[in-house]
């Protein structure tokens, strides 16, 4: 059995973030299903913040506008149909009609699930951001609606609603996102495969290729029997 670390940084409110991580599970998913001896393959996906654009403001505004101001009317178009054609393709329906603030509330109660559910609640939280912000429409920076992600990826309301009255781990989000920016991470998403950097939602042939070149090279790393 291998063991494939995967280390994702991204950002609640980046598109490419969502369709990198679906793309990425559908790769693990076919890996394991057609390598050889890749069934039993442990792969240990972790999350850390980085803040995709440090200037949006704690109040949120209308998404639309906000990629109006920084693309500009002209580009929008091109941009909205890239994201809506690489969407649809791997299962998703971008909304555009979404409230686009600070992220640091959801980044502080996405580590909270990993301190208190381990892994598997941080990956089913982020999901239901993804899914509820992207796909339904909200607003990233309300409270309420990141408190009905929580509940929905199984966390217990009362001790989710405390960490973002608190604004408890706000500093600790911080300082990952400088530390990820020190280690030269420059964007979002950006998947790290046992020291093999992805930039970008890439396909799925990409991080099989990562995954293979993870397991041969723990296969020529075991030592020959002795005879």
């Amino acid at each position: 059995m291998t063991v494939i670390e995967v280390k994702v940084y991204f950002d609640n409110i980046c598109a490419w973030c969502y369709i990198g991580h679906r793309t990425l599970f559908q790769a693990i998913a076919l890996f394991q299903k057609t390598y050889p001896g890749a069934s039993s393959d442990n792969f240990r996906v972790s999350f850390s913040p980085f803040y995709r654009d440090r200037t949006l403001p704690d109040e949120a505004v209308p998404l639309e506008s906000r990629l109006v101001s920084s693309l500009g009317e002209d580009k929008l178009g091109d941009v909205k149909t890239r994201v809506d054609r690489i969407g649809r393709a791997n299962g998703i329906r971008i909304n555009l009609q979404s409230l686009i603030g600070s992220t640091r509330s959801s980044q502080r109660l996405v580590l909270h699930a990993a301190r208190v559910g381990g892994l598997s609640t941080q990956k089913d939280l982020i999901e239901q951001i993804y899914f509820r912000w992207f796909e339904i429409g909200g607003d990233i920076t309300s409270h309420t609606f990141l408190l009905e992600c929580a509940e929905a990826a199984g966390l217990d309301a009362s001790e989710a609603a405390n960490v973002l009255k608190t604004g408890k781990y706000g500093s600790e989000v911080d300082e990952l996102d400088v530390h990820a920016r020190n280690d030269g991470i420059a964007c979002v998403p950006t998947f790290i495969v046992h020291g093999i950097k992805i930039e970008g939602a890439e396909d799925a042939a990409t991080f099989y290729e990562a995954f293979v070149k993870t397991k041969e090279k723990e296969a020529s790393d075991v030592p020959a029997p002795t005879t």
